[in-house]
């Protein structure tokens, strides 16, 4: 027998060409000559193994061998061709083929492409689809910043004063303020001046008042005065600048040419020549120019 590929001689049982490995097939079955299918295995006839495989056991029968003998054939194809399926599905599951491919022809199921999970993406937390449209954020409004709380002013302290009559120098009085709990008026504005006097007005016999205010000695010139009380070195008794002066005419002396004595201390007058208007005055210490009850000082209170 020759092999129907290459034309090589075989052997009588060889199920494959020794020398091109193709697989050796009858055109006829050798037991009962009925012509066999291409690729067959064994006859469908009478169930002979075709290229040397052993024939399936039978019965001998009287009557009807040759419908026997089909039924045989044909059972034992379905048992080829189920071992054949497991033995695919094995291969398929170790990845050595791919059932899928060999049935579509090298294409990829439609139901296995359709389980495919979807290429995915996250945004804002939210999974979907590669290619789908990206959703589009929605940007956060920023937190408003808490307004910083305004610093509440601290309230100017509300000063008081009192007017008091007595007969007294102005170094007396100055330490008779501070007994009280107060010092000699300062003014730091007009309107505080204007406050003052306002208090005076109730005290018709008054003409002199001593307030927070005193000259180094050594100013015994009008001109020495004037310079002292311009300048940056001039304060109030409290430490506070000298920035507010109502000076009568011809004020600061610095000097008093009767008496022969320095003016250092400063008051607030109001002589008849001015029609009763208030003033700032410098004058001595000798308390024999005053009339009784014409003679005060006025103590504030912070």
């Amino acid at each position: 027998m020759k092999c129907k590929n290459c034309g090589a001689e075989l052997e009588p049982d060889s199920a494959f060409c020794t020398t091109c490995g193709s697989p050796v097939t009858n055109d006829t079955c050798p037991r009962c000559g009925e012509p066999l299918e291409e690729g067959s295995v064994f006859c469908q006839n009478c169930g002979e193994p075709i290229g040397g495989h052993e024939p399936p056991a039978r019965k001998t029968q009287k009557s009807g061998g040759k419908g026997h003998g089909a039924l045989i054939g044909v059972l034992s194809g379905v048992i080829v061709l189920l071992l054949a399926v497991a033995a695919a599905i094995v291969l398929d599951t170790m990845g050595i083929i791919d059932i899928d491919s060999i049935f579509n022809g090298g294409q990829q199921s439609t139901e296995v492409a359709e389980a495919s999970p979807e290429p995915t993406d996250i945004y804002d937390g939210a999974i979907v689809p590669t290619n789908s449209e990206k959703p589009v954020s929605t940007p956060k409004a920023a937190p408003k910043a808490t307004p910083a709380p305004k610093a509440t002013p601290t309230p100017e302290p509300e000063h008081t004063y009192r007017v008091v009559i007595d007969h007294v120098t102005w170094d007396t009085a100055r330490d008779a303020a501070v007994r009280a709990g107060g010092h000699l008026v300062t003014f730091n504005s007009r309107d505080e001046f204007d406050k003052v006097v306002s208090m005076l007005s109730g005290y018709s016999s008054v003409k002199n008042v001593w307030i927070g205010a005193c000259a180094p000695v050594g100013l015994n010139s009008a001109s020495a005065a004037a310079n002292y009380w311009n300048s940056q070195d001039a304060s109030w008794i409290t430490g506070e600048p000298f920035t507010f002066a109502k000076w009568r005419s011809g004020e600061p002396s610095g000097y008093d040419a009767g008496l022969g004595a320095e003016e250092r201390y400063i008051q607030i007058f109001r002589p008849k020549a001015d029609g009763g208007e208030w003033s700032y005055n410098d004058a001595g210490d000798d308390l024999s120019e005053y009339k009784p009850d014409t003679l005060a000082y006025v103590i504030e209170f912070e």
